[in-house]
């Protein structure tokens, strides 16, 4: 039904004007039926998507993943993650390797940390009920290979795999990505002005929490370098409508909370379940928010960035025109352009702060 409607509307001019029918018709198509679906039900599709997704760009197997990722924890347990170091996607050799290149076939020998200028601390999306530290890996090469070619910027990133809800409801997300944090810092030895915590969706949330928890409980860890989220989801308490141009819609958002909150109104009011909640959000680290401009959070996102610009912090606001929500980490979503725009984005912001004195 919402194919043929999307369908209908694109002919009568009456879709966004820089959505392509092939791209609105692929995020009617994820809209459809979504929000009937069991927890079950939906990582299942999601998961097939994402394998999709990963099979198109070389890393369906564990022999390809290995060679970029490796599953690294903390010594208690806390927290896991996957460290996905610095490769030299720029210079070759003879052999076929990179220079510097910390990979062997399948075999992972970086220390976290090590062999970089910068570490992005990220957490993934999936509405904190699922995806993977992985799903994104496609973007982190790339990003990687764009900061090298534009500002010869090595970086590091470490994914962290976050419980999910409801199996582990909030602050669950939240301790185990303070805890990377902290151990980067503490374990690994890693500057804080090294270190950005990033994010997309559900892991752009935690990725401002996690500075927030870290100027109210943590100051002697040291905020990062800077923070930067793509399409955050802030659990809006405002009304939102559906969409045909958004494969996000309203009865999910629901879902994500009554996961993530457990209908706990006290973990609901918490300012580390979404940052609106705070008081103020000063004290906090530059930051490069990133929106689509049809996805359902643009006017969450947009009152955060206000909020934090009123309190006298330093927000950078990427806005895409007729975009949906995570475009740039959705190939159907997005095209080729969007996709570098955004990467390039990142890498000018990245590069503005990774050596500023913060304090």
């Amino acid at each position: 039904m919402g194919l043929i409607k999307f369908s209908a509307l694109y002919m009568a001019g009456k879709t966004p004007n820089t959505q392509t029918y092939k791209m609105g018709l692929s995020i009617a198509g994820l809209t459809s039926g979504v929000d009937g679906l069991t927890l079950t039900q939906s990582r299942a599709i999601a998961a097939r998507l994402k394998a999709t997704a990963a099979k198109k760009n070389g890393l369906a197997t564990p022999e390809a993943i290995a060679q970029w990722a490796t599953k690294v924890e903390a010594e208690n347990k806390e927290w896991t993650a996957y460290w996905i170091p610095f490769q030299d996607q720029i210079h070759t050799i003879r052999d076929g390797q990179s220079h510097n290149n910390v990979n062997g076939p399948g075999v992972n020998t970086a220390k976290v940390g090590e062999g970089c200028d910068l570490v992005l601390h990220w957490a993934h999306g999936g509405g904190f009920i699922d995806g993977h530290a992985l799903q994104c890996l496609f973007f982190y090469k790339d990003l990687m290979k764009t900061l090298q070619k534009e500002h010869e910027i090595r970086v590091d990133i470490l994914s962290v795999a976050y419980s999910l809800a409801p199996e582990t409801p909030f602050p669950g997300a939240v301790s185990e990505c303070v805890a990377a944090y902290r151990d980067l810092v503490k374990v690994y030895g890693v500057d804080p002005k090294r270190i950005f915590t990033c994010g997309e969706s559900a892991g752009g949330n935690l990725a401002h929490v996690v500075t927030l928890k870290i100027r109210d409980e943590f100051p002697e860890l040291g905020q990062p370098a800077g923070t930067i989220s793509i399409s955050p989801y802030f659990f809006a308490p405002d009304p939102m409508e559906f969409s045909l141009f958004d494969f996000i819609t309203p009865l999910r958002c629901v879902h994500f909370t009554e996961c993530y909150a457990q209908n706990d109104p006290k973990a609901m009011a918490s300012q580390y379940f979404t940052p609106m909640n705070a008081t103020t959000l000063a004290g906090l680290p530059p930051m490069l928010v990133m929106v689509g401009g049809v996805e359902l959070f643009r006017p969450s996102i947009e009152k955060f960035v206000t909020r934090v610009q009123g309190d006298g912090g330093h927000c950078e606001f990427f806005l895409e025109e007729g975009r949906a929500h995570c475009w740039c980490l959705i190939e159907p979503a997005s095209t080729e352009e969007d996709r570098v725009r955004a990467k390039t984005a990142i890498g000018d912001f990245l590069a503005k702060y990774q050596t500023k004195d913060l304090e």
